[in-house]
């Protein structure tokens, strides 16, 4: 309770579309740079917490023909972005903040805060760009910034055991579901502390009643590496790879 917890989160999009208009397909790439703080209150007699949520930083590039294009670097001048809508939409983003609400077994049950922070970020905004950050800031999206505990078991598991998780993912419109195998494979001494290492590997599929605009073809893929600290309760280190059509 009042401790601060501070994760800097890092998506790099690879993606390849194809147009039938032309003889190769388009590949893009984007760079999203998030850095997102928690901090929890004293716990309901109840059980659970209410915890607040603050996006400290985003940044966002793209990388087309091999030329990297910055879409919003904070430390940049607002002056030079009034003719970049994105840029000044990101600009309303730094220093918002929303408020989990925890049970007792740490799931969040609800967000506060989401209507108002959407309003101030869309307001004038053109209609494409209102697309775009209404599918970035859905309730399901900013549940999705809590990766302090993605994957973890549920009791207490020894070496080369593995246990079966499943979480929802939002895709633009509509939603994945991720099944995922995960391995304790032991201790590691990692930035000087002891931490357990997890290793997962596993499945994307369409949630079942969701927007089916979005097709998703087969074999996609998850794969990762994540290690977790006991002392502070958290993963503290993570990487994923996500591969799908």
């Amino acid at each position: 309770a009042g401790r601060r917890l501070a994760v800097r989160v890092m998506t790099h999009t690879d993606s390849e579309v194809a147009n039938p208009a032309l003889p190769q397909p388009i590949k893009t790439e984007n760079f999203l740079t998030q850095e997102i703080a928690f901090t929890a209150s004293s716990p309901r007699e109840a059980g659970g917490c209410e915890v607040e949520v603050e996006l400290v930083s985003v940044r966002s590039e793209n990388k087309a023909g091999g030329k990297l294009v910055p879409a919003f670097d904070p430390k940049g001048d607002p002056k030079l972005e009034r003719n970049n809508p994105t840029a000044a939409a990101f600009r309303k983003l730094l220093g918002s903040r929303v408020k989990y609400h925890a049970d007792a077994n740490g799931d969040v049950t609800k967000v506060d805060g989401v209507p108002q922070l959407l309003s101030r970020v869309t307001t004038g905004l053109p209609p494409a760009s209102q697309l775009l950050f209404r599918a970035l800031l859905t309730e399901d999206t900013i549940r999705g910034w809590n990766v302090l505990h993605q994957n973890l078991p549920t009791n207490s598991v020894k070496a080369g055991e593995t246990w079966e998780t499943t979480r929802e993912m939002p895709f633009g419109i509509t939603k994945f579901v991720i099944t995922t195998t995960n391995t304790f494979k032991g201790w590691e001494q990692r930035n000087n502390r002891k931490v357990a290492k997890i290793e997962l590997g596993g499945v994307l599929a369409p949630k079942e009643g969701a927007p089916t605009a979005i097709t998703l073809g087969e074999g996609a893929t998850v794969s990762g590496t994540s290690w977790y600290d006991t002392e502070l309760g958290v993963i503290s280190e993570s990487e994923m790879t996500s591969q799908f059509s």
